[in-house]
């Protein structure tokens, strides 16, 4: 197929091989005793924190050993500083777990093949996570 653009093409072709979870249950077999890093929407997104929060709760509550979110990093740095500790993160974990509207998101459209390329599983958690 042809795409109007690289970003799309990336995102496309990590489309299909993210796993979306669709309970709980299936969440947890995913999650349970792994180190996960949560990706999703930042950037023009408000009220993002809270629904970080939400989600590395679940993450933890699921069996998560440690949750990496990235909304937490500080504020004011620019893009590149942002995406190399993302980067960095996502090189030491087990899951990538991605929130709702991950697909729009441009840090994922980084992480997402990154992840892929160490061979890191990816999740969609925005069926079980709620927000």
């Amino acid at each position: 197929p042809l795409w109007p653009d690289e970003e799309s093409a990336v995102a496309a072709a990590a489309l299909d091989r993210v796993d979306v979870m669709s309970s709980y249950d299936e969440l947890t077999e995913a999650v349970a005793g792994r180190v996960v890093y949560l990706g999703g929407p930042i950037t023009g997104v408000a009220g993002y924190k809270a629904l970080f929060q939400r989600g590395a709760a679940l993450l933890r509550r699921a069996g998560a050993t440690r949750v990496w979110d990235p909304s937490g990093l500080p504020a004011g740095w620019d893009n590149g500083e942002y995406i190399d500790h993302c980067l960095m993160m996502v090189g030491r974990c087990e899951v990538l777990a991605l929130l709702a509207g991950w697909q729009e998101s441009s840090g994922v459209a980084v992480e997402l093949p990154y992840a892929r390329y160490k061979g890191i599983r990816a999740v969609d958690i925005s069926g079980v996570c709620d927000g």
